[in-house]
């Protein structure tokens, strides 16, 4: 009772502006904040810097690997989310030309987001926006350092931490998988009541747990079939402030007007019965201005839902194709 009391004062503190590495108004910074940082929150300030990787190889020496590609998971996703594409990344990549300095064909990473991979909720319940940004930046600064080209894969809700991220690190390629830049239409009304401010985190602090809403559905591996929850490692409750945090995500990311750091363009990816996230076409409209020279493609998998890492070895073998988008040139 005591231990639950005080996790709930903890995720309050930011409301009092009281310090810690999360207090203070800086946690509710704008994403185009994030490395500005006065004397008025040196706790915070440390704390981001502490999170930064720095990554480089010798001057004047080429980078050790053709083509690297990073693979962001979605809410809730840990690391192992990406265990079956790993072998078909890898198999493919062995046909990438190595480059005449000797670089190898391919480097592949796959971190773990702030908040998932734990074995309970503690984390995830004071998580902030600003801190899954964080993570992707530093995941992005590493891939950069080491690859000539650079492909990130982002999940759902690892879309928009990555479009927030290339802000700061610029990408060669994105690969979205299930966009999660707008909600379905039917969470679109709890989403208005949840970004409130004052309402938002009371309701959090009020019911900090929520159990998933799970239906009857086609497809074994949607995210909110019945079914898929009978077998693997699913989450069937949320933490309601992280959900507030990725929805604040996705406002912020939407409003916002400097192009993503992409060279040559998006390609958004999802299964034809993904219920999970908004319609694709709306969210291709409403983000095109955003992607420079409004480069979007778009591909719809037949028989995939919205995890397409849980469906068969056809659709896994389709993406896998799009990742590396069929180049085997090597580093040219």
């Amino acid at each position: 009772m005591t231990v639950g009391l005080l996790s709930r004062l903890r995720c309050l503190l930011p409301w009092f502006g009281t310090g810690g590495p999360r207090g203070g108004a800086a946690t509710f910074h704008r994403l185009d904040a994030l490395d500005n940082y006065g004397p008025a929150d040196p706790s915070l300030a440390a704390y981001t810097a502490a999170s930064s990787v720095r990554a480089c190889v010798g001057e004047g020496i080429a980078p050790p690997f053709c083509r690297g590609v990073v693979l962001i998971g979605g809410f809730g996703d840990p690391p192992s989310y990406w265990d079956r594409l790993l072998p078909l990344l890898r198999r493919r990549g062995a046909s990438i030309a190595a480059g005449g300095d000797g670089a190898s064909p391919l480097f592949i990473l796959a971190p773990r987001n702030p908040g998932w991979g734990r074995t309970d909720f503690r984390e995830a319940r004071c998580v902030t926006r600003k801190e899954w940004v964080l993570a992707a930046r530093d995941s992005l600064k590493v891939a950069s350092s080491l690859c000539s080209h650079v492909t990130v894969v982002a999940h759902s809700t690892g879309a928009p931490v990555v479009a927030a991220a290339s802000s700061y690190v610029t990408v060669d390629r994105m690969v979205f998988t299930g966009p999660n830049f707008l909600p379905a239409t039917r969470d679109r009304s709890i989403k208005r009541l949840l970004v409130r401010p004052v309402i938002g985190k009371t309701i959090t602090f009020i019911k900090p747990i929520i159990s998933k809403r799970l239906r009857e559905g086609s497809r074994p591996t949607s995210t909110i079939s019945v079914a898929n929850h009978r077998k693997g490692f699913y989450l069937l409750h949320f933490p309601l402030h992280a959900i507030r945090e990725m929805w604040l995500l996705q406002d912020e990311v939407l409003s916002g007007t400097t192009e993503w750091g992409v060279r040559e363009g998006v390609l958004f990816v999802m299964g034809e019965e993904d219920k999970s996230v908004g319609p694709l076409d709306e969210q291709v409209d409403t983000l095109r201005h955003l992607v420079p020279e409004g480069n979007i493609e778009t591909k719809i998998l037949r028989k995939a839902a919205h995890n397409l890492c849980g469906e068969g070895d056809t659709v896994l073998e389709e993406f896998a194709q799009l990742v590396l988008d069929g180049r085997a040139g090597g580093c040219s």
